[in-house]
């Protein structure tokens, strides 16, 4: 009976996880119909060059949630009491990074996926512009498209 659940519990989630050639799809509608319409000079220009993705792993998103968190707590600039929160929040981060197995470590949690585009800036050049947006494994943006040059 266990070995059914655990069957039944591991496929429905690596259903639920796409491939990276879909996550790259994913994102591309995403660029190019919320990005590229809002943000560019000259949206009719635009042309893609290149995508590409990275995974992201567990232990990689762990490991940039305890370094975030330790900036945060040891900035003079924030309130003591925030920097206590974050030091409390970076310490539970830690010890759940401690006890994580090197097989959960290698799971993919999301992916990085980077555009190379051409488009006109506002003299009519072309130029060629990397830009960089955080996919999770069913295919949902996590924050805003950042530039990367």
């Amino acid at each position: 009976m266990k070995k059914i659940l655990f069957f039944l519990l591991f496929s429905s989630y690596a259903l639920a996880q796409s491939s990276q050639e879909k996550i790259e799809s994913i994102a591309r509608n995403y660029f190019e119909s919320n990005y590229v319409q809002n943000n560019f000079k000259d949206p009719y220009s635009y042309e893609l060059k290149k995508i590409w993705s990275e995974p992201i792993t567990k232990e990689e998103n762990m490991r940039s949630s305890i370094n975030s968190a330790d900036l945060v707590a040891n900035n003079k600039n924030i309130p003591k009491s925030m920097r206590e929160e974050w030091k409390k929040k970076k310490d539970s981060l830690t010890d759940e990074y401690s006890k994580l197995s090197t097989d959960e470590g290698k799971m993919i949690v999301g992916y990085r996926v980077y555009f190379d585009t051409y488009a006109a800036n506002s003299y009519g050049n072309k130029v060629l512009g990397r830009y960089k947006l955080l996919v999770d494994t069913v295919g949902k943006t996590i924050g805003a498209v950042e530039s990367v040059n």
